[in-house]
């Protein structure tokens, strides 16, 4: 094996190394002695022994993991930084529980991982095809260091006479975070019915967050049969406890009509009711109908105002629309260097719609250099996720064949129809451009007419204007005015 190579590259690191067909799998075996304190309980001593040897295992097989997988872009572009793979293989790679034993004094737990970088990466990259799995294990990874911090906070107040029960709770916090990652490390081998089990196990129990992400399952028919009436069932019993995360999906659902009469105005309280929650992506669903005008008057400002809002809270979705919001002067001077800066953000997450906005960026060498090739790779990953967008926008370089595609008219229709479905703007107008010109399609300016319509209330102001105007010249270029600006 080549000597690692660190090589800066798009401002960041990534540590490539060169492997002899595949590189063997690492086992990893060590013992941890939890010692007892006054107020512990054999079970509150478990958790924290199994919690301190899983993380000494992890930190040992990060070191093995960041210096033998080689970190690479695959056939979709996606990029693997080594902190990336590291920091979810935390909630892929399982651990065996050698021995296990309460020893009055202290609590004794010899366990071991086995790694094959080779399964480790291509798990991420399962992941990196499934936005919504990766974004509850990156969740559940942020949460669980959380949950330690709380813990040793209760212990150190404990030392000074603390309440045993807030000690209990966080302990209890604790054990339901790794539970959960057991339920999507079953999810990632495959054993969906496993993973199911958990999670409602956890979520029979009161845990808000498996019956928030129990219900996004449900939502989105991830491992099991999409059934909106079950995601609606657990959202109401997160929501009960107060889950910002369940009020703003319960939104999304009354924005988009998934399960429920489409209602905007429903939509805008739950986003509220979310946001005094402190939930971060809130504020981007409601900027976004902000920008829309849909159950609230349009307001630009304000839209960019939530955007902003969301990506400064930590929101990848937030992130991803603040890009946006520079990009195209919502509400805002257009920045085209501060909106490839955000959108970069939420695209190194995996963000579908920072990955089109990005693609985008790369398409025009707006804020960055043209590059072609950079672009089709950052769609194909959006189109993957399910952006409109970056369907849209993959269509567009299929009908003018850039990078290393052929141009394929048939191929562009497909996904522009697909996109226009989704509401891309982009994709109507192009869509219509093609059946004015008969571009792939038969020619049907009524057609095209009907199309540009239909999104012309959503769109720029340009829009309009075209259709003020499009009846009265038939022969005027109106789509280079529309997407050339």
């Amino acid at each position: 094996m080549e000597i690692i190579k660190k090589m800066a590259i798009a401002g960041f690191l990534v540590i490539v190394a060169s492997v002899t067909v595949h590189a063997r799998p690492k086992e990893y075996i060590r013992d941890y002695s939890y010692q007892i304190q006054s107020y512990d309980t054999r079970a509150t001593a478990r958790v924290q022994a199994l919690d301190g040897v899983r993380s000494g295992l992890l930190e040992e097989l990060g070191v093995y993991i960041q210096s033998v997988v080689e970190i690479k872009q695959d056939q979709l572009g996606n990029s693997y930084m080594s902190n990336d793979v590291v920091a979810l293989s935390a909630g892929i790679v399982a651990m065996t529980v050698l021995q296990d034993e309460w020893r009055q004094v202290d609590y004794y737990v010899k366990a071991q991982m086995q790694a094959d970088p080779d399964d480790v990466l291509e798990s991420v990259k399962r992941l990196h095809k499934n936005y919504d799995l990766e974004d509850m294990l990156r969740t559940s990874q942020k949460e669980l260091e959380d949950a330690r911090k709380e813990v040793a906070q209760m212990r150190r107040q404990l030392e000074n006479s603390g309440d045993k029960k807030d000690y209990f709770d966080a302990v209890q916090t604790l054990e339901m975070e790794q539970l959960f990652q057991q339920s999507m490390r079953a999810y990632i081998r495959g054993d969906f019915s496993k993973s199911l089990q958990l999670l409602q196990e956890l979520a029979k129990q009161g845990n808000i967050k498996a019956q928030g992400r129990l219900g996004l399952m449900y939502e989105r028919g991830i491992g099991i049969q999409q059934n909106y009436d079950k995601a609606r069932e657990w959202y109401n019993r997160a929501i009960k406890s107060s889950s910002g995360f369940a009020l703003a999906r319960r939104g999304f659902m009354y924005e988009r009509g998934l399960g429920e009469l489409q209602n905007y105005t429903q939509a805008v309280n739950y986003y509220h009711r979310a946001i005094e929650q402190g939930n971060a992506s809130a504020y981007a669903h409601l900027g976004f109908l902000y920008f829309n005008g849909k159950g609230v008057d349009k307001d630009y400002d304000n839209a960019h105002l939530h955007f902003k809002k969301s990506a400064d809270e930590g929101s990848y979705l937030g992130m991803a629309w603040l890009g946006f919001s520079y990009e195209e002067g919502i509400g805002v001077e257009r920045d085209h260097e501060k909106a490839f800066k955000w959108t970069e953000r939420a695209a190194k997450k995996g963000n579908p719609h920072g990955l089109a906005t990005l693609g985008k960026q790369y398409l025009r060498g707006r804020g960055t250099e043209q590059d072609f090739d950079k672009a089709l790779k950052l769609l194909r990953s959006a189109e993957l996720r399910g952006s409109p967008l970056g369907t849209a926008l993959l269509g567009y370089m299929y009908e003018r064949g850039l990078s290393e595609l052929d141009q394929d008219n048939v191929e562009a229709i497909v996904l522009y129809r697909r996109a226009a479905k989704e509401g891309s703007i982009f994709a109507n107008v192009r869509l219509a451009r093609c059946y004015w010109l008969g571009i792939g399609v038969g020619e049907d300016q009524d057609k095209a007419i009907r199309m540009l319509s239909a999104v012309a209330d959503m769109g720029p102001k340009r829009l309009k204007f075209i259709l003020r105007n499009i009846k009265s010249n038939p022969m005027w270029r109106w789509y280079d005015l529309y997407l050339e600006k």
